[in-house]
């Protein structure tokens, strides 16, 4: 498995610009089927991300369980800024503890100053999933024995039997 980020990291960036409307941003997202959207100023320049978490926090409800943006709320009012980046070398471990001490959903790879891709916890996952998929078996049992008999699976057991 390589483990550099750039192995990883989606190319082909789908970004809103900062003074797009939030329907507009929302739109393309929605349509490209991803979380995360750079946002970008009118030269171009990286500012922020905003995520699907941002715009639920945007949403307004009109009482009938419709939801709806105001018509003047524009993407920099609810982006995360600035932006964070991690150049496309540093490796996975890292980009893992960098995301979870500094909580955050997504970050941007740069090559030489150049935003090249995007990588979100999404991907963290599925290399996660290939990892145990990879691992089926003898060793996967074997993690699963030491589980079950060590304080950890006592605990778990002890949870799951009271319902929790």
């Amino acid at each position: 498995m390589l483990t550099q980020v750039k192995y990883l990291s989606s190319k082909n960036l789908i970004v809103a610009k900062w003074d797009e409307s939030l329907d507009e941003a929302y739109c393309k997202m929605r349509k490209h089927n991803i979380r995360h959207l750079p946002v970008v100023s009118d030269t171009g320049h990286v500012l922020g991300v905003i995520s699907d978490r941002d715009f639920q926090r945007a949403m307004q409800n009109d009482g009938h369980e419709r939801f709806y943006f105001k018509d003047d709320d524009t993407v920099r009012e609810f982006m995360t800024w600035p932006a964070k980046f991690i150049d496309e070398r540093v490796g996975l471990s890292q980009v893992c503890e960098i995301m979870i001490n500094d909580k955050l959903s997504s970050l941007l790879i740069t090559k030489a100053d150049e935003v090249t891709g995007i990588v979100t916890s999404e991907d963290l996952l599925k290399v996660l999933q290939k990892y145990f998929k990879e691992q089926e078996g003898s060793k996967l049992e074997g993690v699963k024995s030491y589980l079950y008999s060590s304080p950890v699976g006592e605990i778990a057991h002890l949870l799951s039997a009271s319902g929790i």
